[in-house]
This record gives structure tokens, C-alpha cells and sequence, in this order.
């Protein structure tokens, strides 16, 4: 800090987040929270919140995860999947299926573009042995042209089918894995 606080080199957003992160990683996130209170607002960037957010869920701590993500909304941030991603994956890791299923509507009302998001709820499916989300998703993701699907995302899938002990779902995708692999 020693060299932003002697203004030898003015401070941007992309420092505030390697600053935020590094905290949360060495001091924790209280440490990381309040370095965040202190940042000038106009430095509260989208990236810094979402720097923020992320701490909050590698902590699992829905509450302050949903305040920022509250913030963010507010503010306008909440546009892009990275927040809700990271969100979502809070809410699965954490076992909380009706705000990931809220979340996932909120995306799709407010027409948020799904990068990641399809591998996040395959897999919240998957540990609620949930066979017809995971057709759901699995279908989904296969419709959709703007988000690829490699073998790995069926090995998953079959995973997933694997848990809910569903033999020919199984089978199923590792056709597809065979189809995919023998054509390179």
C-alpha cells in the first residue's frame, strides 16, 4: 500500500480487487469487509463488488453474500452471470434449494445471459437425486448454441444419473461421451 498511499501510482478498481481478495485470503473476510468499507466509492466497482461476493461465498456466509448481491441489484451491478454464479454456487454448496431455485427464476426474468450456471444447477440437481431436473438441465444446455458442451459436462451428467442410481440415464450420456471422444 505504500506506494498508492504516497500517491506515486493512483489506485484503480483491478488493484482494490487483487487487495480484496488477497485479504480474504491471508486476514479473512472480516479484514477484507472492512478494507471494503474504506474504499472510495468510486472505486466500487461491479469487479470489486463481485470480488466482495466471492469472499462472502468462499466463507459460505449467505447473509452478507445476499446483502452484497442486495447491493449490487441496487445499484445496478446485478446484470452479469458472475454474480449469480457465485451466488448460486453458495446456495448449492450450502444446501438451500429454494433460493437457488428463486435465483435461477430471478435470472431468467431479468433474461441474464447462463454461461456456467447450467453446470452449477446439473450439479444441484445431482446431489438432491434429483432425476428430472437433471433431464431439465441436461436438456436445456444441449438447446442452447451459445453455451458449449464438452464430454465432461455428460460424464457429470452421468454422474449425477449415477447418484440417483438410474442405470440407462447412465448409459445414455456415456453414448453421448463416446460419441464426443471418438471424434477427435
Amino acid at each position: 500500500m505504500w506506494m498508492t498511499d504516497r500517491s506515486y501510482f493512483r489506485l484503480m478498481s483491478s488493484d482494490v480487487v487483487n487487495r480484496l481478495e488477497l485479504i480474504a485470503n491471508i486476514h479473512g473476510i472480516e479484514q477484507a469487509e472492512d478494507y471494503f468499507n474504506n474504499i472510495p466509492k468510486q472505486l466500487k466497482t461491479l469487479k470489486v463488488y463481485c470480488a466482495l461476493l466471492n469472499g462472502f461465498a468462499h466463507a459460505k456466509l449467505v447473509d452478507k453474500a445476499e446483502d452484497v448481491m442486495q447491493k449490487m441489484r441496487d445499484l445496478g451491478f446485478a446484470r452479469t452471470p458472475l454474480s449469480y454464479n457465485i451466488l448460486l454456487n453458495l446456495y448449492y454448496q450450502t444446501g438451500n434449494t429454494d433460493k437457488f431455485n428463486v435465483l435461477m427464476s430471478e435470472m431468467e426474468e431479468r433474461d441474464i445471459v447462463v454461461t456456467n450456471t447450467h453446470s452449477i444447477q446439473r450439479n444441484a440437481c445431482a446431489a438432491a437425486s434429483d432425476l428430472e431436473g437433471i433431464d431439465k438441465v441436461m436438456a436445456e444446455w444441449e438447446s442452447n448454441p451459445e453455451v458449449p458442451m464438452g464430454w465432461d459436462c455428460y460424464v457429470k451428467g452421468a454422474n449425477g444419473y449415477t447418484k440417483a442410481r438410474n442405470v440407462n440415464k447412465v448409459l445414455a450420456m456415456l453414448e453421448k461421451v463416446e460419441k464426443l471422444i471418438t471424434k477427435f
